[in-house]
């Protein structure tokens, strides 16, 4: 505005000192008054031409003022948008460490510096009970890192994180017999028995044979034998379209003793030995940084290809120095509160870790007190469960994942390492866009303003006249001294703009006007 006041008033000055018709000087002083004065003056002259050019050259100027006015706003903005920072924040890790695996393999005592897998295994079953936040790097049969809580960070970090997975198959029922020894029955594998007493159990169980695992064990050095981390032994059905192949080639009949009515009776029941191999799968998943929340899937373990159930290969699946420990701590489990006893007074008892795995799949172990006195007496039924190979492969994923994080988690366990992780923060940033099309326009109207200004206030210097305006004031005070300009405007009868402006049509340099009846009146004063 400064700017627009200053060419004013040297564009006013400068028509002063221009030798030019009063009425395009009047023109031109009222065009400076404002944009609608100076269309008004435009027309004016289309009317009666006096300063056609003059006007439309200050109406062209106060035209790029209000150009600039209207793009100045919209010439650069302030944008906000989302910006991706990253920092780096401490993890605690969830998969051990080869050297901490190496040691919960050794099978060190716990009094020697070993993990107490006893007090670890007793509590798995309460991990599932928990809630998300709770079990704070455990996502089912997936172990990954934590962030250090507390921290200041925000937003996700990356992680790494393990997925646990299980591959199972039937172990031959012409391998597996069952002799009998003056106290108990033995667990036979090709002719050869294990030393722990045998009791055959109820239906519908999934329990860990520690007699079927220490046989398979032994014998994994030979060639061609079977090999497996774990074997569970089956009294499920067996879910396949192929279950009476099932049942001729992988079944084992054992016999169940009951009393009803006071006399005693063996009711065969079907058996299976399922060898399980432990494997695991890497990769990274996403974690709230202030809760530790998964933010996304995990990775997957499972084939697309539905399995079914299937013999155990000779030589066994491929199994993993990652869970050497595993048959030690599924032995050294804690026995649960719950009893079967059979007609003999032989009872046996499921241990936790077995209560979890069946409750994987639904399997309540915890019978009525009722059911357990009719074990006994009574001859077992036909089972009710129909398992299905990747129910079985999934708890016990599920059950040994369980138990390696709360491992990580208690002081009888080990101390899981610390790593680093980088933490994606979004962050409000603001920055300065300019937009190209009201620049162009703006820079367009200045450059016209420039040469316009460069016209209106032309290049030479003027004396500075007495008056700088031609305003009413000024007109009435030179009317009363010069008299030619008063007996001009006299004849006018009647003062419309276009009798006024086709009075004024006569030439003058009004500077020089005001300037010489200034020194005349100066001068008779000095006489005086």
């Amino acid at each position: 505005m400064i700017l627009v006041t200053v060419t004013q008033r040297l564009g006013l000055l400068r028509e002063l000192h221009r030798r030019q018709k009063l009425t395009t000087l009047a023109d031109a002083s009222s065009a400076w008054s404002g944009l609608g004065s100076a269309l008004v003056g435009l027309w004016n002259n289309v009317r009666l031409p006096a300063g056609l050019f003059s006007s439309a050259i200050i109406t062209m100027y106060l035209l790029c003022v209000l150009v600039l006015h209207v793009v100045s706003s919209s010439i650069m903005a302030l944008e906000p948008f989302n910006q991706t920072v990253t920092t780096s924040v401490s993890t605690k890790l969830g998969w051990p460490s080869s050297e901490t695996l190496l040691n919960l393999s050794a099978g060190v005592a716990y009094n020697e510096g070993g993990p107490n897998w006893q007090i670890i295994d007793a509590l798995v079953p309460g991990v599932g009970q928990l809630d998300a936040y709770n079990v704070q790097g455990l996502y089912a049969s997936t172990v990954f890192d934590t962030i250090q809580l507390p921290n200041s960070a925000t937003g996700t970090a990356r992680v790494n994180a393990t997925t646990i997975g299980s591959t199972c198959g039937l172990l031959p029922g012409k391998n597996v017999s069952v002799g009998a020894l003056k106290s108990h029955a033995q667990l036979q594998w090709n002719g050869v028995g294990e030393a722990t007493p045998f009791l055959v159990p109820w239906v519908d169980q999934v329990l860990f044979s520690e007699q079927m695992s220490n046989m398979i064990l032994t014998d994994s050095h030979l060639p061609g034998a079977y090999k497996a981390d774990v074997v569970y032994m089956l009294t499920t059905g067996l879910s396949s379209s192929s279950s009476a192949f099932l049942n001729e080639t992988f079944g084992v009949s054992m016999n169940w003793t009951s009393n009803p009515l006071g006399t005693m009776m063996n009711t065969s029941v079907q058996v299976f030995f399922a060898g399980c191999s432990m494997f695991s799968r890497s990769g990274t998943v996403d974690v709230d940084v202030q809760t530790n929340a998964l933010q996304g899937s995990v990775p997957s373990v499972s084939d697309e290809v539905q399995r079914e159930w299937e013999g155990l290969p000779e030589g066994g699946y491929d199994t993993s120095a990652n869970f050497t420990w595993l048959w030690k701590a599924v032995l050294e489990s804690p026995l649960a509160n719950i009893g079967m006893t059979n007609a003999l007074q032989q009872t046996y008892t499921p241990t936790i870790l077995d209560y979890y795995v069946n409750e994987q799949f639904g399997n309540n172990l915890q019978y009525p007190a009722q059911e357990e006195e009719l074990m006994s007496a009574m001859p077992p039924p036909d089972p009710k469960i129909s398992l299905e190979l990747t129910q079985l492969e999934n708890a016990l994923a599920t059950m040994v994942a369980g138990a390696l994080w709360t491992a990580g988690r208690v002081s009888s366990g080990y101390v899981p390492e610390t790593g680093e992780a980088v933490v994606s923060e979004n962050v409000l940033v603001w920055r300065l866009n300019i937009n190209l099309t009201p620049l162009l326009f703006a820079f367009s109207a200045s450059v016209i303003m420039m040469l316009l200004a460069i016209r209106l206030v032309g290049l030479r210097g003027h004396d500075h006249p007495v008056v700088s305006s031609v305003g009413i004031l000024e007109m009435m005070w030179l009317c009363g001294r010069e008299a030619p300009f008063g007996e001009t405007f006299d004849e006018v009868e009647k003062p419309t703009s276009s009798n006024l402006r086709a009075a004024g049509m006569f030439e003058v340099r009004l500077s020089e006007s005001f300037d010489e009846v200034s020194r005349a009146e100066r001068k008779m004063e000095g006489e005086d």
